[in-house]
């Protein structure tokens, strides 16, 4: 999706660009992202270019987070608990979902396990390890330069700090701190070069107020312990049967009472003194103040993601809550039903995935699988690289920048708004790529336009079928032969109406078919909030309007000198019009500001270019 390509799509630009980002993707609720992510994404880009190096490298990172996980927990709880809690959070779908996204936030379920091994030591126990604080330190920076939302992680860190200052390592904290610092404010100078989008969405965010308390964040926290409502989330319409669906009810509720239990052990150690008193602190408290904080409702909804905030406590709350059992009579039992939790939480998720391979493909090359997306993705790459020309890479496709440079593991620029095959491109100086959906062949129409020779088609068994195929490097610059009335009047937009070619049946009820050819001649400084669109309207002698065709517009900030734009048209003759004498006025007009833009005619301006149509009277 968008948002799994945009860190992909901006390593690409450093990498094939040298566009070095300051900050990264735009948040739809608070501040733009920081950048960090971009960078660490072009270390898989460097490797091996393809999408699923950057999906191979966040999986193979986060994976490390059941160690620290496993780690963390035996060293706190002892190795019991500590295999329980890797087990848990290691198994849970809600975990493996996001720990395979490739989206900013990516690599929180790594961080936070890296953060609370590092820090929770120092709180907890007599004699904490410098180093492994420092570590802890360092990640705290780096989850904040990844992830706009992950500065939630502070209040929680901050409590903590202030409660047990006298056990922290006083270096340690100074130097990571100052690590946090330079980062922060190198943040703060990226998000200051786009001041004024930022101070709005800051203002439009805080503007919105709390409309009320609300359990959501709660639920978002528990699911990923219990592994609740995955499968109706992420494999809806993928129905497994009763069996599964009682088994993993069964499965939501004793972890559920294993969550409940951990926190009765952790309320009841605050009663004591020393470790277990601490211990019970920093569990309930990481895991509780980001449920407080996302528990004020606000204008924005809360997204499970928000709650990953909370790893790694909860596993270890419930493995403190279930530990207990393997020291008694039904320790084999235990055992079993821990390795079904496993068998129920890999079935869910293979549910989803069977789910994703059924469905791999969606309309504009968005949602798409790894699988089916990249092998558009490598089929774009092979042919792109082919084009001479500085990146970004030109193309034609109905997905954005970030999705079709994420795919195909190249800085493109798709020059959106082209509808193939009634509105087309043909550019200058190089072949442009077409990524054609819904389609397995070239219209007739445009063949000459078109290298058929190494056209690519994908097929899929579901979703629609792709057209890869390139247009002729001279294309563009022949094209005063394909008009059938070749005129070459420019106009103050920049674009000169080449010619046209009218053909069809000119009686009423019948229809029209104009080809018009624009070629882009002059860019003014001015046009980058200019949307200039052709219209075309049949008139009578009376210049009463009788039919009124206008289709097909571009934004003016992607032409380029020299682009061949091909349009074709249908217009309607009413069945009413009466035989006689018409004409078919082209014009040039701006819907977003208004305006109509002049043709020049032998350098006198004119509004239209007139076509003089003979209206016959329809024969049998």
């Amino acid at each position: 999706t968008y948002d799994q390509s945009y860190p992909a799509y901006q390593a690409l630009a450093l990498l094939d660009g040298g566009v070095w980002p300051l900050v990264g993707q735009p948040s739809s609720v608070f501040l733009d992202n920081p950048a960090l992510m971009p960078y660490l994404q072009t270390l898989p880009l460097l490797l091996y270019r393809s999408p699923v190096a950057v999906q191979v490298f966040i999986l193979a990172v986060n994976s490390t987070a059941i160690w620290f996980v496993w780690r963390l927990a035996t060293d706190l709880l002892g190795r019991p608990a500590g295999w329980i809690a890797a087990l848990l959070f290691a198994a849970n779908p809600w975990v493996v979902f996001f720990s395979r996204m490739t989206w900013v936030q990516s690599l929180v379920p790594f961080f936070m396990a890296v953060i609370a091994w590092g820090l929770w030591p120092a709180f907890i126990d007599d004699r904490a390890d410098p180093r492994r604080f420092f570590i802890g330190g360092v990640a705290v920076t780096l989850v904040a330069q990844t992830y706009v939302q992950a500065w939630g992680v502070l209040p929680q860190i901050a409590f903590l700090l202030c409660l047990f200052r006298h056990r922290v390592p006083k270096r340690a904290f100074l130097v990571s701190g100052s690590i946090f610092l330079f980062a922060a404010l190198s943040y703060a100078f990226g998000l200051s070069t786009r001041a004024g989008t930022n101070i709005f969405k800051a203002g439009s965010f805080m503007a919105e107020g709390w409309q009320g308390l609300s359990s959501i964040g709660l639920r978002h926290a528990i699911r990923f312990i219990n592994g609740v409502d995955f499968r109706p989330t992420y494999a809806a319409g993928n129905p497994s049967g009763s069996f599964w669906h009682w088994l993993s009810l069964l499965f939501v509720i004793l972890l559920t009472a294993g969550l409940i239990a951990g926190f009765v052990r952790a309320g009841l150690s605050l009663k004591h003194t020393g470790r277990e008193r601490r211990l019970g602190i920093v569990l309930l408290s990481w895991f509780l103040i980001p449920v407080l904080l996302t528990s004020l409702e606000g204008a924005f909804d809360i997204h499970p993601h928000y709650l990953m905030l909370t790893l790694p406590a909860g596993h270890l709350l419930a493995a403190w809550g279930v530990a207990p059992l393997l020291r008694t009579r039904i320790r084999p039992v235990v055992i079993v039903m821990l390795l079904l939790v496993g068998l129920v939480f890999a079935h869910d998720l293979y549910r989803a995935n069977e789910l994703v391979e059924r469905r791999a493909a969606m309309p504009e090359l968005d949602g798409w699988s790894l699988a089916a997306g990249g092998e558009i993705g490598r089929t774009v790459r092979e042919m792109a690289l082919s084009f001479r020309g500085p990146y970004p890479r030109r193309i034609v496709a109905g997905a954005g920048k970030e999705l079709m440079s994420g795919l195909s593991a190249t800085y493109l620029q798709p020059v959106q708004g082209v509808q193939y095959p009634d509105f087309i491109l043909l550019a200058p100086d190089s072949p442009l790529l077409y990524v054609i959906e819904g389609s397995d062949d070239i219209s007739p129409a445009l063949r000459d336009h078109f290298d058929l020779a190494s056209m690519k088609r994908l097929r899929f068994s579901q979703g629609p079928q792709i057209t890869i195929a390139k247009t002729r490097p001279a294309a563009a610059v022949q094209i005063n032969d394909q008009p059938a009335i070749l005129l070459e009047w420019p106009s103050d937009s920049g674009l000169t109406l080449v010619g046209y070619t009218l053909d069809g049946t000119a009686a009423p009820g019948h229809e029209l078919n104009l080809t018009s050819y624009w070629r882009v001649d002059q860019l003014s400084p001015d046009r980058a909030e200019w949307y200039v669109a052709s219209n075309y309207h049949l008139v009578d002698d009376a210049s009463q309007i009788i039919s009124n065709v206008g289709v097909h517009g571009q934004w003016a900030h992607r032409w380029e000198l020299g682009d061949v734009y091909i349009e074709n048209v249908t217009i309607p003759v009413p069945a009413d019009a009466k035989p006689g004498n018409y004409h078919l006025e082209m014009g040039l007009f701006d819907s977003v500001n208004p305006r109509t833009y002049s043709f020049f005619k032998d350098g006198t301006p004119v509004p239209v270019h007139r076509i003089d149509v003979l209206l016959e009277a329809e024969t049998d």
